[in-house]
């Protein structure tokens, strides 16, 4: 009878061991499913390739094309591709104001501060906003880059570069 029992023992072992390697692929499995769902929910902000004479080459393969910034939801990228817009199409201090303006509420409204930590946070958003125009006015074939960016999702596949 013992060596009934051990066959018993080995048989139940080894279902114990096929369950367990089961269970542990499965769940290798959905962590490797959530890790790629997760990644894929990434957002690129893309600028075009710019070519020699300063044209943009529109139709280059989005492999091609400059990150620019890198976010995790469409909807902060799509915000941040308007906040560059408007930095592009700033031509005056109106212009300013409004990037400045975007700048500070792209992301909802701010937190509860002190009037002087708003005023010190307004200040900042009109500098950066300044900085940006002059920047793009000093060249403009950046800004008409920056004037053509798209969101691009981290999982579009015309992101990996052609063979």
């Amino acid at each position: 009878m013992p060596q009934v029992e051990a066959v018993r023992n080995r048989a139940s072992l080894r279902r114990c061991q096929q369950l367990t390697r089961r269970a542990s692929l499965i769940a290798t499995l959905l962590l490797v499913m959530s890790a790629t769902e997760v990644h894929a929910q990434g957002w690129y902000l893309m600028i075009p390739p710019l070519l020699e004479g300063g044209r943009l080459s529109l139709d280059a393969p989005l492999s091609t094309w400059t990150q620019l910034q890198a976010f995790d939801s469409v909807g902060r990228c799509e915000s941040e591709r308007t906040l560059w817009g408007m930095f592009a199409r700033a031509k005056d201090d109106a212009g300013v104001e409004a990037a400045a303006h975007h700048f500070l509420f792209s992301n909802g409204p701010p937190p509860a501060m002190r009037p002087d930590q708003w005023e010190a946070a307004k200040q900042h958003a009109q500098s950066v906003a300044r900085v940006q125009a002059e920047y793009l006015r000093k060249n403009p074939d950046v800004a008409r880059q920056v004037m053509q960016a798209q969101c691009v999702s981290v999982a579009d596949p015309r992101l990996v570069p052609r063979k």
